[in-house]
């Protein structure tokens, strides 16, 4: 069970973690969730380094990605991502923990807007990345 005060938006976000193997294997957790908002942190393993030493770009991807669905969700919405573009602005290591919030620009009927920013364990921006969602149905 994941520590923090219950909020429908935690809830909401904590059954999709609850139910999402991959992000559960590389570690994520959720730190904190509101309406449009979502954070969410991971610790970087010694295999999940590239071959030059240094937190894989997937690691890093794959944290955004998991936050910017999460981030979708807080709307109540079934979501799908259309499209996630990423940044890739500095390193990090082994025994860094990458944090990522996820913050919604825009929200319309059917589309929506996510930004995504990724720090390292000094609160340093290593990532931005930005991503289109289309919301397929209501979340049960």
């Amino acid at each position: 069970m994941h520590k923090f005060k219950e909020t429908v938006f935690r809830k909401i976000v904590t059954e999709l973690l609850d139910n999402d193997p991959f992000s559960m294997n590389m570690g994520i957790k959720i730190i904190d969730a509101n309406e449009g908002y979502c954070k969410c942190s991971l610790k970087v393993k010694s295999d999940m380094l590239n071959g030059f030493g240094i937190t894989h770009g997937g690691v890093i991807f794959s944290l955004a990605d998991t936050t910017l669905a999460f981030t979708a969700a807080t709307f109540g919405n079934k979501a799908l991502v259309l499209e996630h573009s990423i940044s890739f602005l500095r390193k990090s290591n082994a025994g860094s923990i990458i944090t990522a919030e996820g913050t919604c620009l825009h929200i319309g009927k059917k589309t929506g807007t996510i930004r995504v920013d990724t720090y390292d364990s000094n609160q340093v921006l290593i990532a931005t990345s930005k991503g289109t969602i289309f919301k397929t149905g209501q979340i049960n």
